[in-house]
């Protein structure tokens, strides 16, 4: 069974980037819909996700 929860957390990803995210699912593992701060969407594992940050310019 899939859950899929709205989010609204700043996080930094251990790449560097920085973004909002707004979808989290779960399934086998958990994925997140993440708006960069360049305003594309990407999708990325629990692992990538290094920090929550206050905002996309701190």
């Amino acid at each position: 069974m899939v859950r899929i929860y709205e989010e609204e957390t700043y996080v930094e990803l251990r790449d560097g980037r920085k973004g909002l995210i707004v979808f989290v699912w779960v399934e086998e593992y958990t994925h997140y819909a993440i708006e960069l701060a360049n305003g594309k969407l990407t999708t990325v594992y629990h692992e990538e996700i290094a920090t929550p940050v206050e905002s996309l310019t701190t």
